[in-house]
């Protein structure tokens, strides 16, 4: 009976971890399409945000997307204030992960986060509660002198839901 159980474990692992390092992209249509905004930064282009406001929307992020443009981001908003944790599952390039209050002040930034590519997946958490996770391009933090304590303008085309 041992002699079957160590192959059969040995091509669950190596199954799980293709899974995990080969994202089954494209994924479906979600059924309602991310909203729109911007990050408005003194002396810089505005960056423009897919905002994600559901749970769906949330949970898919920027899974499977083309790398994202200097002037392009997510914003995943939530419905409350709460300790955050993001992971980079089924991402094929790195991304500049920070966190927001309700004011949109940075609270903290991950810096060149990279895709996951074995289990278990990191997660890059928020220091405080946090109502935003913004999501851009890996460098574009530091680029733009996002920092702890700096505040941002954020312009959203539909209200969050509470």
């Amino acid at each position: 009976m041992v002699g079957w159980r160590s192959p059969l474990l040995a091509l669950l692992l190596a199954a799980s971890d293709a899974a995990l390092s080969a994202p089954s992209c494209p994924l479906p249509p979600l059924a309602t399409p991310f909203s729109r905004g911007t990050l408005a930064l003194d002396g810089a282009v505005p960056i423009e945000l897919a905002v994600a406001t559901t749970s769906a929307q949330r949970q898919r992020g920027l899974m499977c997307s083309p790398p994202l443009a200097d002037n392009r981001g997510m914003l995943l908003a939530y419905p409350k204030p709460q300790h955050l944790a993001i992971w980079m599952k089924n991402m094929i390039f790195s991304l500049d992960i920070l966190f927001l209050d309700r004011s949109a002040k940075v609270l903290s930034v991950h810096r060149h986060a990279p895709p996951c590519t074995e289990a278990p997946c990191a997660l890059y958490r928020s220091e405080g509660k946090a109502l935003y996770a913004l999501e851009l391009r890996a460098g574009q933090a530091a680029a733009l002198d996002l920092h702890p304590g700096r505040q941002l303008k954020l312009q959203l085309s539909d209200p969050v839901p509470r």
